[in-house]
Protein backbone atom coordinates (compact mmCIF):
# COMPACT_ATOMS: atom_id res chain seq x y z
CA UNK A 1 0.00 0.00 0.00
CA UNK A 2 1.19 3.55 -0.54
CA UNK A 3 0.94 4.40 2.73
CA UNK A 4 2.88 1.47 4.37
CA UNK A 5 5.82 2.10 1.77
CA UNK A 6 6.11 6.06 2.47
CA UNK A 7 6.14 5.26 6.17
CA UNK A 8 8.72 2.94 5.96
CA UNK A 9 10.92 4.73 4.13
CA UNK A 10 10.82 7.51 5.52
CA UNK A 11 11.68 6.15 8.71
CA UNK A 12 14.53 5.11 7.24
CA UNK A 13 15.96 8.78 6.48
CA UNK A 14 17.58 9.60 9.80
CA UNK A 15 18.72 13.46 10.80
CA UNK A 16 16.75 14.82 7.41
CA UNK A 17 16.07 18.23 9.43
CA UNK A 18 19.94 18.87 8.37
CA UNK A 19 19.58 18.16 5.08
CA UNK A 20 16.03 19.73 3.51
CA UNK A 21 16.62 18.22 0.10
CA UNK A 22 16.20 14.54 2.14
CA UNK A 23 12.33 15.79 2.37
CA UNK A 24 11.97 15.85 -1.42
CA UNK A 25 12.29 11.55 -1.66
CA UNK A 26 9.00 11.22 -0.42
CA UNK A 27 7.19 13.47 -2.76
CA UNK A 28 8.88 12.55 -5.71
CA UNK A 29 7.71 8.63 -4.96
CA UNK A 30 4.30 10.13 -3.76
CA UNK A 31 3.73 11.68 -7.19
CA UNK A 32 4.79 8.58 -9.28
CA UNK A 33 1.86 6.90 -8.61
CA UNK A 34 -1.75 6.95 -9.32
CA UNK A 35 -2.88 8.65 -6.28
CA UNK A 36 0.18 11.41 -6.63
CA UNK A 37 -0.57 11.85 -10.28
CA UNK A 38 -4.25 12.81 -9.58
CA UNK A 39 -3.29 14.67 -6.76
CA UNK A 40 -0.37 16.26 -8.65
CA UNK A 41 -3.76 17.88 -10.86
CA UNK A 42 -5.74 18.81 -8.54
CA UNK A 43 -2.42 20.56 -6.52
CA UNK A 44 -2.19 22.64 -10.49
CA UNK A 45 -5.67 24.07 -10.38
CA UNK A 46 -5.03 25.09 -6.72
CA UNK A 47 -1.82 26.81 -8.07
CA UNK A 48 -3.29 28.41 -10.61
CA UNK A 49 -6.08 29.78 -8.73
CA UNK A 50 -3.66 30.27 -6.05
CA UNK A 51 -2.47 32.69 -8.35
CA UNK A 52 -4.76 34.54 -10.03
CA UNK A 53 -7.79 33.76 -8.09
CA UNK A 54 -9.86 36.79 -6.42
CA UNK A 55 -8.94 34.64 -3.24
CA UNK A 56 -5.42 33.16 -3.94
CA UNK A 57 -3.37 34.42 -1.42
CA UNK A 58 -5.36 33.43 1.56
CA UNK A 59 -5.93 30.03 -0.06
CA UNK A 60 -1.75 29.98 -0.49
CA UNK A 61 -1.69 31.25 2.55
CA UNK A 62 -3.85 28.57 4.91
CA UNK A 63 -1.83 25.36 3.29
CA UNK A 64 1.24 27.01 3.94
CA UNK A 65 0.88 27.94 7.40
CA UNK A 66 -1.36 24.53 7.98
CA UNK A 67 1.74 22.41 6.06
CA UNK A 68 4.37 24.49 8.48
CA UNK A 69 2.65 23.21 11.91
CA UNK A 70 3.04 19.79 10.98
CA UNK A 71 6.19 17.88 12.21
CA UNK A 72 9.12 16.32 10.68
CA UNK A 73 8.59 12.56 9.76
CA UNK A 74 11.20 11.77 12.12
CA UNK A 75 11.52 12.34 15.84
CA UNK A 76 14.51 12.48 18.02
CA UNK A 77 12.91 12.13 21.00
CA UNK A 78 9.90 9.61 20.89
CA UNK A 79 8.08 7.46 18.50
CA UNK A 80 5.66 9.87 16.36
CA UNK A 81 3.86 7.59 13.66
CA UNK A 82 0.83 9.03 12.61
CA UNK A 83 -2.05 6.90 11.40
CA UNK A 84 -1.25 5.90 7.96
CA UNK A 85 -3.78 9.28 5.96
CA UNK A 86 -1.87 11.41 8.32
CA UNK A 87 1.77 10.14 8.30
CA UNK A 88 1.56 10.15 4.16
CA UNK A 89 0.13 13.93 4.66
CA UNK A 90 2.66 14.99 7.22
CA UNK A 91 5.99 12.99 4.93
CA UNK A 92 4.81 15.49 2.04
CA UNK A 93 3.85 18.84 4.05
CA UNK A 94 8.01 20.70 3.62
CA UNK A 95 7.49 20.38 -0.11
CA UNK A 96 4.58 21.62 -0.36
CA UNK A 97 4.98 24.32 2.35
CA UNK A 98 8.22 25.16 -0.18
CA UNK A 99 5.89 25.36 -2.78
CA UNK A 100 3.12 27.41 -1.11
CA UNK A 101 5.63 30.26 -0.08
CA UNK A 102 7.00 30.04 -3.82
CA UNK A 103 3.84 30.64 -5.24
CA UNK A 104 3.28 33.42 -2.39
CA UNK A 105 6.10 35.14 -4.19
CA UNK A 106 5.02 34.82 -7.54
CA UNK A 107 1.33 36.15 -6.98
CA UNK A 108 3.50 39.23 -5.82
CA UNK A 109 5.30 39.57 -8.66
CA UNK A 110 1.87 39.15 -11.12
CA UNK A 111 -0.32 41.56 -9.17
CA UNK A 112 2.72 44.37 -7.99
CA UNK A 113 0.76 46.73 -10.45
CA UNK A 114 -2.68 46.41 -8.43
CA UNK A 115 -1.12 46.35 -4.93
CA UNK A 116 -1.15 49.33 -2.56
CA UNK A 117 2.56 51.98 -2.30
CA UNK A 118 4.20 51.58 0.57
CA UNK A 119 8.05 52.10 1.65
CA UNK A 120 9.85 49.40 2.88
CA UNK A 121 10.13 48.98 6.57
CA UNK A 122 13.69 48.80 8.29
CA UNK A 123 12.53 46.34 10.98
CA UNK A 124 11.90 43.94 7.87
CA UNK A 125 15.11 44.90 5.89
CA UNK A 126 17.41 44.19 9.67
CA UNK A 127 15.39 41.14 10.09
CA UNK A 128 16.23 39.84 6.32
CA UNK A 129 19.73 40.60 7.01
CA UNK A 130 20.25 38.71 10.01
CA UNK A 131 18.20 35.68 8.11
CA UNK A 132 20.47 35.87 5.43
CA UNK A 133 23.86 35.97 7.19
CA UNK A 134 23.07 33.42 9.09
CA UNK A 135 21.72 31.23 6.63
CA UNK A 136 24.94 32.28 4.21
CA UNK A 137 26.80 30.92 7.60
CA UNK A 138 26.31 27.78 7.50
CA UNK A 139 27.43 27.14 3.66
CA UNK A 140 30.61 25.71 4.97
CA UNK A 141 29.39 22.94 7.49
CA UNK A 142 26.06 22.03 5.51
CA UNK A 143 25.52 23.73 2.16
CA UNK A 144 22.80 22.34 1.06
CA UNK A 145 20.83 22.97 3.76
CA UNK A 146 22.50 26.93 3.66
CA UNK A 147 21.17 27.19 0.11
CA UNK A 148 17.70 26.05 0.56
CA UNK A 149 17.35 28.47 3.51
CA UNK A 150 18.53 31.06 1.54
CA UNK A 151 16.20 30.57 -1.31
CA UNK A 152 13.42 30.14 1.81
CA UNK A 153 13.80 33.43 3.28
CA UNK A 154 14.01 35.33 0.11
CA UNK A 155 10.45 33.55 -1.02
CA UNK A 156 9.18 34.40 2.75
CA UNK A 157 10.19 38.11 1.95
CA UNK A 158 8.44 39.18 -0.94
CA UNK A 159 5.75 36.05 -0.41
CA UNK A 160 4.60 36.93 2.95
CA UNK A 161 5.83 40.48 4.17
CA UNK A 162 5.89 42.15 0.58
CA UNK A 163 2.52 40.60 -0.58
CA UNK A 164 0.45 40.78 2.61
CA UNK A 165 1.62 44.40 3.84
CA UNK A 166 1.00 45.92 0.18
CA UNK A 167 -2.55 43.89 -0.85
CA UNK A 168 -3.52 45.10 2.95
CA UNK A 169 -6.16 48.18 2.13
CA UNK A 170 -8.33 47.97 4.35
CA UNK A 171 -9.13 46.52 8.20
CA UNK A 172 -11.37 43.89 6.64
CA UNK A 173 -8.04 42.60 4.54
CA UNK A 174 -6.00 42.28 8.09
CA UNK A 175 -9.35 40.16 9.77
CA UNK A 176 -9.64 38.18 6.70
CA UNK A 177 -5.50 37.16 6.59
CA UNK A 178 -5.92 37.06 10.82
CA UNK A 179 -8.64 33.96 9.81
CA UNK A 180 -7.31 32.35 7.63
CA UNK A 181 -4.34 31.82 10.22
CA UNK A 182 -7.09 30.70 12.75
CA UNK A 183 -8.29 28.12 10.01
CA UNK A 184 -5.04 26.88 9.43
CA UNK A 185 -4.70 26.22 13.10
CA UNK A 186 -8.44 24.45 13.55
CA UNK A 187 -7.35 22.26 11.10
CA UNK A 188 -4.35 21.42 12.72
CA UNK A 189 -5.90 20.71 15.33
CA UNK A 190 -8.69 18.34 13.76
CA UNK A 191 -5.78 16.54 12.60
CA UNK A 192 -4.42 16.07 16.00
CA UNK A 193 -8.06 15.21 17.19
CA UNK A 194 -7.70 12.47 14.26
CA UNK A 195 -4.52 10.75 15.62
CA UNK A 196 -5.92 10.98 19.40
CA UNK A 197 -9.28 9.36 18.39
CA UNK A 198 -7.71 6.76 15.71
CA UNK A 199 -4.49 6.25 16.75
CA UNK A 200 -2.06 5.89 19.58
CA UNK A 201 -2.39 8.65 21.60
CA UNK A 202 0.93 8.59 23.30
CA UNK A 203 2.92 9.06 20.01
CA UNK A 204 1.44 12.64 19.96
CA UNK A 205 1.97 12.67 23.64
CA UNK A 206 5.70 13.34 25.04
CA UNK A 207 6.31 12.78 28.74
CA UNK A 208 2.37 13.53 29.33
CA UNK A 209 3.13 17.10 27.30
CA UNK A 210 0.81 17.63 24.25
CA UNK A 211 2.64 17.85 21.30
CA UNK A 212 -0.22 17.19 18.12
CA UNK A 213 1.43 16.15 14.96
CA UNK A 214 4.02 18.76 15.27
CA UNK A 215 7.80 18.14 16.19
CA UNK A 216 7.57 18.98 19.66
CA UNK A 217 5.13 20.33 22.08
CA UNK A 218 7.24 23.45 23.00
CA UNK A 219 6.88 24.54 19.01
CA UNK A 220 2.71 23.18 19.56
CA UNK A 221 2.36 25.73 22.75
CA UNK A 222 3.94 28.61 20.84
CA UNK A 223 1.76 28.59 17.31
CA UNK A 224 -0.78 28.36 19.90
CA UNK A 225 -0.19 30.81 22.13
CA UNK A 226 -0.06 33.62 18.77
CA UNK A 227 -3.14 32.24 17.69
CA UNK A 228 -5.04 32.95 21.05
CA UNK A 229 -4.08 36.24 20.74
CA UNK A 230 -4.99 36.68 17.21
CA UNK A 231 -8.70 35.16 18.31
CA UNK A 232 -8.71 38.11 20.83
CA UNK A 233 -8.20 40.54 18.03
CA UNK A 234 -10.93 39.10 15.56
CA UNK A 235 -13.49 39.07 18.56
CA UNK A 236 -13.04 42.50 19.62
CA UNK A 237 -12.05 44.36 16.19
CA UNK A 238 -14.27 46.42 14.45
CA UNK A 239 -13.71 44.92 11.66
CA UNK A 240 -14.47 41.20 11.84
CA UNK A 241 -18.35 39.87 10.50
CA UNK A 242 -20.23 38.16 13.02
CA UNK A 243 -19.47 34.80 11.67
CA UNK A 244 -15.59 35.53 11.91
CA UNK A 245 -16.12 36.30 15.52
CA UNK A 246 -17.95 33.43 16.30
CA UNK A 247 -15.00 31.46 14.52
CA UNK A 248 -12.51 33.19 16.83
CA UNK A 249 -13.70 32.48 19.93
CA UNK A 250 -14.61 28.84 19.08
CA UNK A 251 -10.97 28.63 17.65
CA UNK A 252 -9.82 30.25 21.09
CA UNK A 253 -11.95 27.91 23.40
CA UNK A 254 -10.56 25.24 21.46
CA UNK A 255 -6.78 26.16 21.74
CA UNK A 256 -6.87 27.13 25.09
CA UNK A 257 -6.82 23.84 26.83
CA UNK A 258 -4.29 22.27 24.21
CA UNK A 259 -1.97 24.76 25.22
CA UNK A 260 -1.84 23.93 28.78
CA UNK A 261 -1.73 20.47 27.82
CA UNK A 262 1.66 21.53 25.64
CA UNK A 263 3.10 22.21 29.06
CA UNK A 264 5.08 24.78 27.29
CA UNK A 265 6.09 28.19 30.27
CA UNK A 266 7.36 30.09 27.42
CA UNK A 267 3.64 29.52 25.38
CA UNK A 268 2.32 30.96 28.59
CA UNK A 269 4.24 33.55 28.92
CA UNK A 270 3.84 34.50 25.47
CA UNK A 271 0.31 34.86 25.20
CA UNK A 272 0.39 37.02 28.17
CA UNK A 273 2.36 39.55 26.74
CA UNK A 274 0.44 39.37 23.85
CA UNK A 275 -3.09 39.88 25.61
CA UNK A 276 -2.10 42.21 27.99
CA UNK A 277 -1.02 45.03 25.10
CA UNK A 278 -3.84 43.76 23.41
CA UNK A 279 -6.44 44.11 26.41
CA UNK A 280 -4.36 46.01 28.73
CA UNK A 281 -6.00 46.69 32.10
CA UNK A 282 -9.99 46.04 30.80
CA UNK A 283 -11.22 44.81 33.74
CA UNK A 284 -14.40 43.45 31.54
CA UNK A 285 -12.38 41.43 28.63
CA UNK A 286 -9.81 40.22 31.27
CA UNK A 287 -12.91 38.73 33.21
CA UNK A 288 -14.48 37.35 30.08
CA UNK A 289 -10.97 35.44 29.23
CA UNK A 290 -10.87 34.24 32.96
CA UNK A 291 -14.20 32.50 33.00
CA UNK A 292 -13.81 30.42 29.44
CA UNK A 293 -10.04 29.54 30.93
CA UNK A 294 -11.43 28.34 34.04
CA UNK A 295 -13.87 26.83 32.28
CA UNK A 296 -12.28 24.75 29.21
CA UNK A 297 -9.22 24.26 31.95
CA UNK A 298 -12.02 22.44 33.95
CA UNK A 299 -13.23 20.00 31.13
CA UNK A 300 -9.75 19.88 30.21
CA UNK A 301 -8.83 18.08 32.98
CA UNK A 302 -11.59 16.26 33.73
CA UNK A 303 -11.70 14.32 30.29
CA UNK A 304 -8.04 14.61 29.68
CA UNK A 305 -6.87 12.97 32.98
CA UNK A 306 -2.77 12.28 31.61
CA UNK A 307 -2.59 15.89 31.05
CA UNK A 308 -2.00 16.34 34.76
CA UNK A 309 2.10 15.57 34.36
CA UNK A 310 1.88 19.05 31.68
CA UNK A 311 0.34 21.23 34.08
CA UNK A 312 2.73 20.64 36.48
CA UNK A 313 5.25 21.42 34.22
CA UNK A 314 3.36 24.62 33.47
CA UNK A 315 3.78 26.00 37.11
CA UNK A 316 7.31 24.03 37.75
CA UNK A 317 9.94 26.77 38.42
CA UNK A 318 12.62 24.26 37.17
CA UNK A 319 15.42 25.97 34.81
CA UNK A 320 15.43 23.48 32.06
CA UNK A 321 17.54 25.77 29.74
CA UNK A 322 20.53 27.10 31.77
CA UNK A 323 23.17 24.22 30.88
CA UNK A 324 22.63 24.96 27.05
CA UNK A 325 22.55 28.65 27.24
CA UNK A 326 26.23 27.70 29.25
CA UNK A 327 26.76 26.05 25.87
CA UNK A 328 26.06 28.48 23.76
CA UNK A 329 27.38 31.27 25.53
CA UNK A 330 30.95 29.24 25.57
CA UNK A 331 31.04 28.55 21.63
CA UNK A 332 30.98 32.52 21.93
CA UNK A 333 33.62 32.96 24.53
CA UNK A 334 36.04 30.06 22.21
CA UNK A 335 34.75 32.56 18.57
CA UNK A 336 33.54 35.59 19.57
CA UNK A 337 34.48 37.26 16.45
CA UNK A 338 32.66 35.09 13.91
CA UNK A 339 31.36 31.79 15.79
CA UNK A 340 31.52 28.71 14.97
CA UNK A 341 28.84 27.35 12.36
CA UNK A 342 27.49 24.13 13.31
CA UNK A 343 25.09 22.15 11.36
CA UNK A 344 23.32 21.21 14.51
CA UNK A 345 22.32 24.66 16.62
CA UNK A 346 20.79 24.67 19.86
CA UNK A 347 17.03 25.56 20.13
CA UNK A 348 16.86 26.98 23.42
CA UNK A 349 17.46 30.66 22.91
CA UNK A 350 17.12 32.81 19.67
CA UNK A 351 19.85 35.20 21.00
CA UNK A 352 22.43 32.79 22.19
CA UNK A 353 21.77 30.75 18.42
CA UNK A 354 22.90 34.51 17.14
CA UNK A 355 25.88 34.78 19.34
CA UNK A 356 27.38 31.43 19.46
CA UNK A 357 26.81 31.07 15.33
CA UNK A 358 27.69 34.65 14.34
CA UNK A 359 30.13 35.64 17.66
CA UNK A 360 30.02 39.82 17.37
CA UNK A 361 29.00 40.13 13.85
CA UNK A 362 25.59 38.35 14.57
CA UNK A 363 25.52 40.52 17.65
CA UNK A 364 25.61 43.99 15.49
CA UNK A 365 22.87 42.39 13.10
CA UNK A 366 20.71 41.38 15.77
CA UNK A 367 20.87 44.24 18.22
CA UNK A 368 20.55 46.84 14.62
CA UNK A 369 17.48 44.39 13.68
CA UNK A 370 16.04 44.60 17.55
CA UNK A 371 16.47 48.16 17.53
CA UNK A 372 14.79 49.02 14.01
CA UNK A 373 11.72 46.82 15.25
CA UNK A 374 11.62 48.62 18.76
CA UNK A 375 11.51 51.91 17.53
CA UNK A 376 8.93 50.81 14.84
CA UNK A 377 6.76 49.60 18.00
CA UNK A 378 7.26 52.68 20.39
CA UNK A 379 6.29 54.98 17.39
CA UNK A 380 3.03 53.20 16.46
CA UNK A 381 1.72 52.85 19.83
CA UNK A 382 2.46 56.07 20.91
CA UNK A 383 0.89 57.85 18.51
CA UNK A 384 -2.08 54.94 17.92
CA UNK A 385 -4.76 57.24 19.77
CA UNK A 386 -4.60 59.81 16.76
CA UNK A 387 -6.28 56.67 14.89
CA UNK A 388 -10.09 56.15 15.09
CA UNK A 389 -10.81 53.11 17.38
CA UNK A 390 -10.75 50.44 14.70
CA UNK A 391 -7.62 51.33 13.21
CA UNK A 392 -6.03 51.72 16.83
CA UNK A 393 -6.88 48.36 18.09
CA UNK A 394 -5.55 47.14 14.89
CA UNK A 395 -2.26 48.82 15.92
CA UNK A 396 -2.43 47.31 19.23
CA UNK A 397 -3.26 44.41 17.98
CA UNK A 398 0.37 44.36 15.53
CA UNK A 399 2.22 45.45 18.54
CA UNK A 400 0.96 42.83 20.99
CA UNK A 401 1.90 39.91 18.58
CA UNK A 402 5.44 40.99 17.42
CA UNK A 403 6.19 41.86 20.94
CA UNK A 404 4.96 38.05 21.89
CA UNK A 405 7.28 36.70 19.55
CA UNK A 406 10.04 38.72 20.71
CA UNK A 407 9.33 37.69 24.27
CA UNK A 408 9.27 33.87 23.40
CA UNK A 409 13.05 34.22 21.25
CA UNK A 410 14.38 34.43 24.71
CA UNK A 411 13.47 30.73 25.38
CA UNK A 412 13.43 29.10 21.30
CA UNK A 413 15.71 29.26 18.22
CA UNK A 414 12.58 30.47 16.08
CA UNK A 415 14.40 33.77 14.93
CA UNK A 416 16.22 32.14 12.27
CA UNK A 417 12.88 29.87 11.57
CA UNK A 418 12.33 29.33 8.28
CA UNK A 419 10.32 26.29 7.25
CA UNK A 420 7.92 26.64 9.82
CA UNK A 421 4.34 29.00 10.56
CA UNK A 422 6.85 30.66 13.16
CA UNK A 423 8.64 32.23 10.39
CA UNK A 424 5.10 33.01 8.37
CA UNK A 425 3.94 34.71 11.68
CA UNK A 426 6.90 36.63 12.25
CA UNK A 427 6.96 38.11 8.73
CA UNK A 428 3.01 38.71 9.08
CA UNK A 429 3.18 40.45 12.20
CA UNK A 430 6.47 42.82 10.49
CA UNK A 431 3.89 43.57 8.05
CA UNK A 432 1.04 44.28 10.23
CA UNK A 433 3.72 46.63 11.90
CA UNK A 434 4.31 48.07 8.42
CA UNK A 435 0.75 48.83 7.60
CA UNK A 436 0.56 50.35 11.22
CA UNK A 437 3.47 52.79 10.61
CA UNK A 438 1.83 53.81 7.26
CA UNK A 439 -2.12 54.37 9.11
CA UNK A 440 -0.14 56.56 12.05
CA UNK A 441 2.18 58.32 9.03
CA UNK A 442 -0.31 58.94 7.28
CA UNK A 443 -2.50 60.63 9.89
CA UNK A 444 0.32 62.97 11.52
CA UNK A 445 0.44 64.20 7.91
CA UNK A 446 -3.44 65.06 7.80
CA UNK A 447 -4.08 62.91 4.64
CA UNK A 448 -6.43 60.58 6.91
CA UNK A 449 -9.45 61.92 9.07
CA UNK A 450 -9.70 61.94 12.40
CA UNK A 451 -12.56 59.20 12.14
CA UNK A 452 -12.52 57.57 9.27
CA UNK A 453 -16.35 56.46 8.37
CA UNK A 454 -17.50 52.52 8.35
CA UNK A 455 -18.65 51.50 5.15
CA UNK A 456 -20.92 48.82 6.60
CA UNK A 457 -22.01 50.11 10.06
CA UNK A 458 -22.03 46.08 11.24
CA UNK A 459 -19.05 45.90 10.25
CA UNK A 460 -17.37 48.81 11.86
CA UNK A 461 -14.59 50.81 9.78
CA UNK A 462 -13.68 49.82 6.29
CA UNK A 463 -12.05 52.24 4.49
CA UNK A 464 -9.11 51.87 2.61
CA UNK A 465 -5.98 52.67 4.26
CA UNK A 466 -3.39 55.31 2.51
CA UNK A 467 -0.30 54.93 0.94
CA UNK A 468 2.83 55.73 3.11
CA UNK A 469 3.43 59.28 2.61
Amino acid sequence: MLFTILASTNKSALNTSANVFNYLTPFLHWISTAQGLFCLALGAVVAYYGLYGRRGTHVLLYLASLTGMIGFFVSKYHNNTLIPVLESFRNLCRPIYVLMVGLLAMRLIIQHGTLRSAAARASAMTFMALQFAFSLRLILVAPERSFGTIVLDLLLFYGVWELLRRSIQSGRDVIDYISVLLAAGATFYLLSGMQLALGNMHHIVFTGRFCGISQNPQFTGETTAILIVCANFVVISGYSAPWQKTFALCCACGMLPFMLWTGSRTAMGMCVVGLLILHRVSIRRWAIFAVIGAVTYELYTHYFSSGTRAVEHLVSSTNDRAAEWAKGLSVFSAHPILGQAAAQTLVECSFIVIMATMGSVGIVLLVTMMASVAREVIHVFRHRDMLDPELRKMVEFACAITLAQASGMTFDAYLVAAATTQAIISWMSLSLLAVSWDAVEARRHGSVPAAMPPANPAMGTNAALPAAP
